[in-house]
């Protein structure tokens, strides 16, 4: 009962935000803005579904990239600081509340995407639907058509039910939460995967999934041009998707410029384990779309 209790008490307590809420509508979301605005082109990061805080997320990535330019990270609705949103969360509603967040805050191209597992289909929707605005993708362990992972109606329930109660919380802090380490790295972190995991916006981004990977093929089929696109894979994947680093070559085709590394001694959150490499890609990307 006392868990319960603190778990109630806390999940009602605002945690200050760090950076600002945007009002794209029906809902609000979080932006983190750090660097200058200056000529050169803006890199927005997106984190991979069920990742709780993009703050926490990209803590070794957006500081040392905003001292050379504008960066800009952000919670998809349902996440961190973010408000909930309650309609369906395909890629295409993920990439026009993006694309609504950058113009009402005031922030313009060119941009440089980063996407990390199901941010990679994000991105890439997003470079498909304003070709016009995008110089560069780094694509970090890009989630796969036809890979994702199959969620039913009753995990979603007993997940949900979980957070609610409390026991999420509990494992959490005894070290029992088979949940990634990159995700339990900061208390914000810890604790908005305590407050918001298997959320309704969270379940329906997981459910949709396969609708995403619908939206995808015509992008796949079609390609992306020339724009510049690198992509990191990790080792560790093939643990699990055996056929991953060919599916990850299969990316090399959405553009006539495109390259691929795979990324050792890594767990699926490259960014986390060897983010040096991360930060080095997007700084080439960088180079490579201002010369």
């Amino acid at each position: 009962m006392g868990i319960f209790l603190y778990h109630s008490i806390s999940s009602y307590e605002r945690l200050p935000f760090v950076g600002e809420m945007i009002d794209i509508g029906d809902y609000q979301l979080h932006m983190y803005a750090t660097g200058n605005k200056s000529t050169l082109p803006t890199i927005v990061l997106e984190s991979g579904s069920g990742t709780p805080s993009s703050f926490s997320d990209w803590q070794y990535i957006q500081p040392e990239l905003s001292k050379i330019t504008r960066v800009i990270s952000y919670d998809r609705a349902g996440y961190g600081w973010s408000e909930g949103a309650n309609n369906d969360r395909t890629a295409e509603q993920i990439v026009q509340d993006l694309h609504k967040m950058l113009e009402v805050s005031g922030e313009k191209g060119p941009y440089i995407l980063v996407g990390h597992s199901f941010g990679g289909f994000t991105m890439q929707l997003f470079a498909h639907d304003y070709p016009k605005e995008v110089v560069g993708i780094v694509l970090l362990d890009s989630s796969i058509i036809d890979k994702g992972p199959k969620v039913t109606d009753s995990s979603v329930f007993i997940q949900g039910t979980l957070r609610k109660v409390g026991v999420m919380r509990i494992l959490g802090e005894i070290g029992a939460l088979p949940v990634p380490e990159a995700v339990m790295t900061s208390e914000i972190s810890r604790e908005f995967l305590y407050r918001n995991f298997y959320n309704a916006d969270q379940q329906s981004e997981l459910k949709l999934m396969e609708t995403t990977e619908e939206q995808l093929i015509p992008v796949h089929n079609q390609g992306l041009g020339t724009i510049p696109i690198s992509i990191l894979s990790s080792r560790a994947e093939e643990k699990e998707h055996k056929d991953w680093q060919a599916l990850q070559d299969n990316l090399l085709q959405l553009s006539t410029n495109s390259n691929r590394l795979i990324v050792e001694n890594s767990s699926h959150y490259i960014h986390h384990d060897q983010p040096e490499i991360v930060i080095d890609s997007i700084l080439d990307m960088l180079n490579e779309t201002t010369n």
